[in-house]
């Protein structure tokens, strides 16, 4: 892949640093790089002259010309440009100016497609390979073809690269000290080795897993922020002396993340055709449904006499008549609903402050009973479940004292 065409020479997958070694290491030999001259005048033949002479009796390496690996060791930089859709790297070397006896630093050649069987993007890869391994930087010519250049970056690191066999033939390499997944996972980015050479596109890379988990800790802490606000208006208005049942149920409304963090939306007040009007229909990540009825907070579960009060059996009868039309009209529903199938029920009423335990115990079994079809919550689980689903986002379930059923949680199925 040079201008000239050369063939690459067979490299060990490895930079010359360990991961665990000095940096001063790599310097514990000098390195042989080379050098260009400019130009065909006297002087730079003088100098090509003297350094034909220095080298006669000296042993000569195998092969014919240049190896594209002896080509970019010397390089200063590459810099990845894009021609007429075909990948091309700009050299930026040291050579010497005869006529005023400098080092200087520019363009020195061109890299480019070879006629071999491999894509383009291969023998990019390979060519990023080289850099590596030579701890020569690469660039882009300009930022819109950073994403491109990063892109084949990362398919170095974790597909790894082909070289040479000896034979005519190519094998396929993987780094072996070079930091490759490190990259990659916010959770490896401190194993990274600052003692090596870090790339542009591997910055890129970097800066990408780490906008990404920006953005995910600023989800996470508005979700957070979402549920604090939400449990402390609920626990205001369903523990206030007087208590409200309009403003309860317009706390709900204002915090549908009570409802948990497993819904892509809340519908409130959502109309099934002319017959009926939901409170709450919720819509999971997974596609599926929950129908959600709003009784008082003051009406009570079961009776004195521990039977399941009239205003606990015409609210699941409500929520039974809900399911019924939605498996009757379907189509219809999925108009309004999206893919709504088999959805589920709950009932929230009542305060679990006013239960017996022999109500507790009942509403339990009752629940048990409906097998996951309607499922009958207080307000202080709703609550509860809450402060739970906080607890267990910041991972610190401490001493939270949920009085909640044991039931299938709600927003957590």
């Amino acid at each position: 892949m040079t201008k000239s065409r050369p063939k690459p020479a067979h490299k060990k997958a490895d930079t010359s640093i360990s991961r665990d070694g000095a940096r001063l290491n790599l310097w514990k030999e000098p390195k042989q790089l080379g050098f260009g001259v400019i130009g065909d005048s006297e002087n730079a033949k003088a100098i090509l002259e003297l350094w034909s002479k220095l080298n006669q009796g000296k042993p000569k390496k195998e092969g014919k010309g240049f190896t594209l690996n002896e080509l970019i060791k010397p390089c200063r930089e590459l810099i990845y440009d894009e021609r007429d859709g075909k990948i091309i790297f700009h050299a930026i070397s040291h050579y010497i100016n005869p006529d005023a006896l400098n080092i200087e630093v520019g363009q020195l050649f061109e890299i480019s497609s070879s006629d071999d069987d491999r894509t383009d993007e291969e023998e990019a890869i390979d060519i990023l390979a080289i850099a590596a391994m030579e701890e020569v930087p690469v660039f882009p010519n300009q930022s819109e073809f950073l994403p491109r250049l990063t892109e084949l970056h990362r398919r170095l690191l974790t597909e790894g690269f082909t070289a040479p066999d000896g034979k005519g033939n190519r094998v396929r390499l993987k780094f072996s000290k070079r930091p490759t997944i490190e990259f990659l996972e916010v959770g490896r980015l401190q194993e990274i080795d600052c003692t090596i050479t870090i790339f542009p596109a591997e910055i890129a890379l970097i800066r990408d897993v780490a906008l990404r988990e920006i953005a995910r800790l600023t989800r996470a802490e508005s979700v957070l922020l979402a549920l604090d606000r939400g449990i402390e208006e609920l626990e205001y208005e369903i523990n206030v002396s007087t208590r409200n049942e309009n403003a309860i149920q317009r706390c709900i409304t204002r915090n549908p993340i009570l409802f948990g963090v497993e819904y892509v939306k809340i519908l409130p007040k959502h109309r099934l055709g002319s017959e009926y009007e939901m409170d709450y229909a919720g819509q999971r990540f997974d596609g599926s449904y929950d129908l959600i009825e709003l009784e008082s907070s003051n009406l009570p579960i079961y009776t004195k006499s521990g039977n399941p009060s009239s205003q606990l059996t015409h609210a699941e009868q409500q929520v039974l008549d809900w399911l019924a039309w939605v498996e009757e009209n379907y189509p219809y529903a999925a108009q309004s609903l999206n893919g709504i199938s088999n959805p589920k029920g709950f009932v929230i009423i009542g305060r679990r402050a006013d239960m017996s335990d022999s109500s507790a115990e009942k509403l339990r079994r009752r629940n048990i009973y409906w097998a996951g079809r309607i499922s009958i919550l207080t307000y202080d689980d709703l609550l509860n479940r809450a402060k739970l689903i906080k607890a267990r986002l910041t991972a610190d379930l401490g001493d939270l004292n949920s009085n909640a059923s044991t039931d299938e949680p709600f927003a957590v199925r």
